[in-house]
């Protein structure tokens, strides 16, 4: 009686998904997200399923080179109202990364913390800048970390200015990205902000005032997190506000890398346990 006993308690807790773990990243809906300026962005999928989901979902463990952005052209359209930014070249690797709930840091583009679940994740790479002939690297030291990388194009100095991920709100000030209007959608405001596609963005019509932005702006960007801490399956996106800058010009740009969660493929193995279950139940009813 008492292994009878055992063996349906065992069954039961199978079927509640007892044994399931931790949740499985979804590769095919797991990437990095690249915007800058005006241009639509720039989405690349997981290169690997190397990142644990650890602590309750507490914890995302990235191992190296999951994401990868290879000699991509940033359109010259993401700096309009800037004559020395015609465009960039991005050549990225993301490196290995822990990221852990109440991570924050302070806002490098506003006042206030940034607060979430998030983390520091270094890359490795450059941004090129050519122009005039020239091709000029800006080193990706500063993104998914923090701090200020400065490079000299004809006289003019360029900073970019990145920071750690982070699920929490974060305010870049001081853009003078244009303000559009976009028809198709009946909406104004920064291109940036607003997400359009490249067809939108064609037919999109600046509002300008001497060939300037109308107002200089402050840019808001924020992540998500739906991950629940029993199944340990969901999404969580987070977000590296970046800050491009001339002595008078400011965009936005950010990277953006959402993980995806799933049950761990365990449906085989459970099946094998239940049939041996129930043969040890037919043993013991027999006995």
């Amino acid at each position: 009686m008492a292994h009878i006993i055992a063996v349906v308690a065992f069954l039961v807790f199978l079927a509640s998904g007892g044994i399931a773990g931790a949740g499985a990243l979804d590769a095919s809906h797991s990437f990095l997200e690249l915007k800058v300026g005006t241009v639509p962005p720039l989405r690349t999928g997981a290169q690997t399923s190397q990142v644990q989901l650890t602590g309750g979902a507490s914890q995302i463990i990235e191992d190296p080179l999951v994401f990868e952005i290879d000699d991509y052209a940033i359109e010259s359209a993401a700096f309009t109202g800037m004559p020395f930014l015609p465009g960039f070249r991005i050549d990225l690797g993301a490196g290995a990364a822990t990221y852990t709930a109440g991570a924050s840091y302070a806002n490098p583009f506003g006042a206030g913390t940034v607060t979430g679940f998030g983390g520091t994740a270094p890359f490795t790479g450059a941004a090129v800048v050519e122009i005039a002939g020239y091709a000029v690297p800006i080193h990706a030291d500063s993104l998914g970390v923090g701090g200020t990388e400065l490079a000299v194009v004809l006289n003019n100095q360029i900073f970019v200015t990145g920071a750690p991920f982070n699920t929490g709100a974060v305010n870049i000030t001081g853009i003078t990205s244009p303000v559009l209007f976009a028809p198709s959608l009946g909406v104004t405001g920064v291109a940036f902000t607003l997400n359009l596609t490249t067809a939108q963005l064609m037919t999109a019509i600046p509002l300008t005032d001497g060939g300037n932005p109308v107002q200089v702006h402050t840019v808001t960007v924020q992540g998500s997190n739906s991950l629940t801490s029993v199944a340990q399956t969901g999404e969580i996106k987070m977000i590296s506000p970046i800050r491009i800058r001339t002595d008078s010009e400011s965009k936005p740009a950010a990277l953006t890398k959402t993980f995806r969660f799933v049950p761990e493929p365990v449906a085989a193995l459970q099946l094998l346990t239940c049939a041996a279950g129930l043969a040890l139940l037919a043993h013991a009813r027999l006995r």
